[in-house]
């Protein structure tokens, strides 16, 4: 658990995330994500193939466990809980600190509100809306 945790500076939705060529060590999110469509329209459960959960951290202490869970609005009920990953901070607490999960194939019960949701620690940091139509 950290001693300190991370302030989310940045939690972006997209298709991918790749290094960037014009500023190294920077990055380029690909296809920002805000909604999802069945295909075809109407067909429930929609999927969707990859989302790529692009975080930037600063600010932690030691060492933590972070984890992206996609949760229903109107229930609160996980549509998706991904595996847990360790993440080690540096010691310079202005530091940025970049981590990528990928989500594979997140089925979607019903068009509504669902949060895309970064836990550190077990507790929530924060949550990205996605809206299934």
């Amino acid at each position: 658990m950290a001693t300190i945790p991370p302030i989310v500076r940045q939690m972006i939705l997209c298709d991918d995330v790749l290094p960037s060529t014009r500023r190294p060590g920077d990055h380029d999110a690909l296809g920002l994500i805000h909604s999802v469509y069945p295909d075809p329209p109407g067909f429930y459960p929609a999927v969707l193939p990859v989302l790529c959960v692009y975080l930037q951290l600063t600010g932690g202490r030691g060492s933590g466990v972070g984890q992206v869970v996609v949760v229903e609005a109107d229930t609160g009920g996980p549509v998706f809980a991904g595996r847990p990953h360790t993440i080690d901070y540096p010691p310079d607490p202005l530091a940025v600190v970049f981590r990528v999960f990928r989500v594979l194939d997140c089925k979607f019960p019903r068009s509504g509100l669902y949060w895309v949701q970064f836990r550190h620690d077990g507790r929530e940091l924060s949550a990205q809306p996605l809206v299934v139509r």
